[in-house]
């Protein structure tokens, strides 16, 4: 065999095992992709919300915390479970004139009110599009059980000492409801991101009271009455942000 023909078997022969090679490398760097969308994934991790509407906060502002963890078996479904507290007060007070006694002597009102809550969720989210761009789109549905409880007064007294009145309302209570969800994903890291959402809960009559069985959203306060608000037996419209660590 001449040396030219040599030479170019030679380089036949390398040209192909380095074909070979790295058509390997790409294979087997690509076989994870592939196998991610059927891989288990989890994540937990904490948010805050604010509520919009909400009866155990009197429909005003409040802020509550929560702590979840969740298992992804496949990119387009999540199982969670989360747990969320708050906690909020009211307090304040009104001077007015009674005409039936005397328009020139004045009743001072005074309310306040601390009520808690402890919330926990077992959801399902599903992601449906996978168009870039809404890929990260995701709503989320479950059940809730809510374990509340509120101690709240309500007193009066005339400056001229002939009137004095109080009320005092006790209520610890435990309701079923449900949850429902919309939260954007926005990318932060390779194992970390933070979910935007807006979510709202609904809850039937309590199945287990302990003291007065009242609804949370009433409080009697001068001029406001909640006892028929948005809810018929409670729950609240809050938007917040998730952080999620990725494992």
């Amino acid at each position: 065999m001449r040396p030219t023909s040599f030479f170019h078997l030679f380089l036949v022969l390398v040209c192909y095992c380095t074909a070979d090679i790295y058509g390997q490398t790409t294979d087997s760097a690509q076989s994870p992709n592939t196998n991610t969308k059927n891989t288990l994934s989890q994540s937990a991790g904490w948010g805050i919300a604010a509520s919009i509407i909400g009866d155990a906060s009197q429909y005003q502002n409040s802020l509550s915390l929560s702590t979840f963890y969740a298992i992804r078996p496949i990119r387009e479904l999540e199982l969670s479970a989360t747990l969320s507290f708050s906690q909020f007060s009211l307090v304040g007070g009104q001077r007015f004139y009674n005409l039936n006694i005397s328009s020139t002597i004045p009743t001072i009102t005074e309310y306040s009110s601390l009520t808690s809550t402890l919330v926990g969720d077992i959801s399902c989210t599903v992601a449906p599009f996978t168009e870039s761009g809404w890929q990260n789109l995701r709503f989320q549905g479950g059940v809730s059980i809510r374990r509340a409880g509120r101690i709240s007064s309500y007193s009066g007294i005339s400056l001229d000492t002939t009137r004095l009145f109080s009320r005092e309302v006790y209520t610890k209570q435990l309701a079923f409801g449900g949850n429902a969800a919309i939260e954007y994903l926005v990318p932060i890291g390779s194992i970390l991101d933070m979910a935007v959402r807006i979510q709202g809960h609904i809850y039937a009559a309590p199945f287990w009271v302990e003291g007065e069985n009242v609804l949370l959203e009433y409080v009697t306060v001068p001029d406001k009455n909640f006892r028929y608000g948005l809810f018929p037996f409670g729950g609240a419209i809050s938007v917040g942000a998730v952080l999620r660590f990725n494992f």
